[in-house]
C-alpha cells in the first residue's frame, strides 16, 4: 500500500502526466470534465493498449458549462440584480415534473416492494417491459412494420447504446457519417466504429452539414454526394435533431434510403429520443421506410418527452433480420454492466402506456407554445432564430462582430441568461488549438468559424421566464449592433 503522504496533489499529478501545468491551462472549453483529465493513459510509457478512439475524447459540455465557463459572469449579474432570477437556456432539462403515469407506476413499484422489481434483470431487459415498450413504439408508428418485443434491448442510456453499437461495428476501413453540428455522444459512437488503423487526430468520420440556409436540414444533393463518395458503413442520425431542432422529411431522407438500398451492409443508428416532440407534419423516420427498416437501429428513451432525464433507461430496436448485431451488442453490454436498473425499467411502463402517450401529446402542445414564445422574443430583440421542426432546441445567430462564446459570457454578465455556444457540437479543440476530430482529409467536421456564429437554445424553462430573459438581452444586442456598425464604418 502506498503511504498517503507520497501521493502528489491532483494538480501536480496532472502536471507530471501531461507535461503541462494547470495554472493558466487553456483547456476546459467544453465544460464538464477538463480535457486534461483524460490525457493520462496516452502519456504513460509502455505498450499502447487503449484503442485510437481515446486520442480525441470529448465531453458533452452542456451539463456543467455554467459552472466552468459562465458562473463568474453570472455572479456579476446576480450582485447587480439582487432577487432576480437567472434564466437558463444552455441545457435540455425540462422544467416540468415527470408524467403522472410515470409517478403512478413508481408508487406502485415502491409500495408493493416485489423482490423481482429490485433484483437483477436480463441483459436484454424484462419481457413485460419489452411488451409495453414495443406497444408504445408501434402506436407512434416509428417503424414501417410493428416492432416485436424480442427485438428490443433496454436498461442503459441512449448514448451508451450508441457507443456500444459503434464498438461492435468497428472494422478496418470503416467510415461513418454524422450530422454537423452533432450531438457529442454521436461523435463518440462514430469514433468507436472508425478507430481502427487511423492516424492520430484523424478518423474515418465525415460530416453531413445541417445549415441555417437549409432551415437546419441537410441538403439532399450534398448528402447524396457525401454518401456516394465516402461509402459509410455506419450512419448516425438524430431525428428530430439535437442541437438544431431540424427534422427529416421525404426529400431529405431520400439520399439515406437510396444509399442503404445500394449498400445493404450499412447500419443506421437513428436517435429518436425526441420523436414525439414534432411540429413539422412532414417529418419522417428512416425506420419508417419498409425497404430499409431492417438496417435501422432505432433508439427511444423516456428522458425528454417524459421529463425524467435522470432515469437513464432507453430502448434499442434491432430487427430480427440483423439479429447478429443485437447479439453482439448484448455481449458488449455484458462486458460493461451486470444489469440495467430494474426499478426504473419497471416504472417506465407507466410512461410507455396508452395513458402516458396521451400525457406526452399534451406536453408537445406545451412545447409548441414555448417554442412560439421564444422565437417571438428573439425576433423582438433583433436576433435571427429558426422555427424548429421538432425537439426543444433552436439555433440563434449571434450579432455580427462577436463570437458565440463571447456572446454567451456577455449574456450571462449583463442579462443573467445562459446559452450554449454551437462549438460544443463539433468544434472541439486540443490545448494546442488543433481540432480533436478531423476527417481523413484532415479537415475539421464543424469548423470553428461556422460554429462561433450560433448559440443553441433549449426552450425547456418556464414560458414566462424565458420570454422575460430574452427581452433582457435587448440593451446588450443594441450596444453590440452599434459597435459592429462603428467598426464597419
Amino acid at each position: 500500500m502506498i503511504p498517503k503522504e507520497t501521493l502528489p496533489p491532483t494538480d501536480i499529478l496532472r502536471q507530471k502526466v501531461t507535461g503541462r501545468g494547470i495554472k493558466g491551462d487553456p483547456v476546459g472549453e467544453l465544460g464538464g470534465a477538463r480535457w486534461v483529465d483524460f490525457q493520462a493513459p496516452s502519456a504513460f510509457k509502455g505498450p499502447r493498449i487503449e484503442p485510437a478512439v481515446y486520442d480525441a475524447l470529448i465531453n458533452e459540455g452542456a451539463h456543467t458549462y455554467v459552472a466552468q465557463e459562465l458562473q463568474p459572469y453570472l455572479n456579476i449579474w446576480l450582485k447587480n440584480n439582487p432577487g432576480k432570477k437567472v434564466v437558463n437556456f444552455h441545457v435540455g432539462e425540462p422544467s416540468e415534473i415527470p408524467l403522472d403515469s410515470y409517478f403512478s407506476e413508481g408508487i406502485k413499484v415502491y409500495t408493493q416492494r416485489k423482490k423481482e422489481d429490485f433484483g437483477y434483470q436480463s441483459t436484454k431487459g424484462r419481457e413485460d417491459v419489452a411488451e409495453v415498450w414495443a406497444g408504445h413504439i408501434n402506436r407512434w408508428k416509428i417503424y414501417a412494420d410493428p416492432v416485436q418485443p424480442e427485438e428490443l434491448i433496454f436498461g442503459a442510456s441512449g448514448k451508451t447504446y450508441a457507443i456500444m453499437l459503434g464498438s461492435v461495428l468497428r472494422r478496418d476501413g470503416m467510415n461513418a457519417t454524422v450530422f454537423t453540428p452533432m450531438y457529442p455522444g454521436h461523435a463518440a459512437a462514430a469514433m468507436e466504429a472508425t478507430s481502427v488503423n487511423k492516424e492520430p487526430g484523424k478518423h474515418g468520420i465525415y460530416g453531413i452539414p445541417v445549415t441555417e440556409k437549409n432551415h437546419w436540414m441537410p441538403d439532399p444533393n450534398e448528402t447524396a454526394e457525401i454518401l456516394d463518395t465516402t461509402k459509410p458503413g455506419f450512419i448516425i442520425i438524430c431525428n428530430p435533431q439535437n442541437p438544431t431542432g431540424g427534422v427529416l422529411t421525404k426529400e431529405t431522407a431520400k439520399p439515406f434510403v437510396d444509399h442503404v438500398k445500394e449498400n445493404p451492409e450499412t447500419v443506421i443508428f437513428e436517435d429518436l429520443v425526441y420523436h414525439p416532440i414534432v411540429f413539422n407534419e412532414k417529418m419522417v423516420t428512416l425506420a419508417g421506410y419498409k425497404e430499409i427498416q431492417a438496417n435501422v437501429v432505432g433508439m427511444d428513451s423516456l428522458s425528454k418527452d417524459s421529463a425524467v432525464t435522470g432515469a437513464r433507461v432507453s430502448a434499442l430496436v434491432i430487427r430480427n433480420e440483423i439479429k447478429q448485431v443485437r447479439d453482439a451488442v448484448l455481449a458488449k453490454m455484458n462486458h460493461l454492466i451486470s444489469s440495467g436498473p430494474t426499478p426504473e425499467s419497471v416504472i417506465a411502463k407507466g410512461a410507455l402506456s396508452v395513458e402516458g402517450d396521451r400525457e406526452i401529446v399534451k406536453r408537445v402542445d406545451l412545447y409548441k407554445k414555448k417554442k412560439d414564445t421564444v422565437v417571438e422574443a428573439f425576433n423582438e430583440v433583433g436576433l435571427d432564430s429558426n422555427n424548429p421542426g421538432g425537439a426543444f432546441y433552436l439555433m440563434v445567430r449571434v450579432p455580427d462582430g462577436v463570437t458565440a462564446s463571447k456572446f454567451a459570457k456577455l449574456a450571462a454578465q449583463y442579462a443573467g441568461v445562459t446559452f450554449l455556444p454551437a462549438k460544443n457540437f463539433g468544434s472541439w479543440k486540443n490545448a494546442d488549438g488543433s481540432y480533436k476530430i478531423k476527417n481523413p482529409k484532415g479537415e475539421p467536421l464543424y469548423p470553428e468559424e461556422t460554429a462561433e456564429r450560433y448559440i443553441r437554445v433549449a426552450y425547456v424553462g418556464d414560458i414566462n421566464d424565458m420570454g422575460d430573459g430574452i427581452r433582457r438581452l435587448a440593451p446588450l444586442i443594441q450596444q453590440l449592433g452599434g459597435q459592429a456598425a462603428a467598426a464597419a464604418a
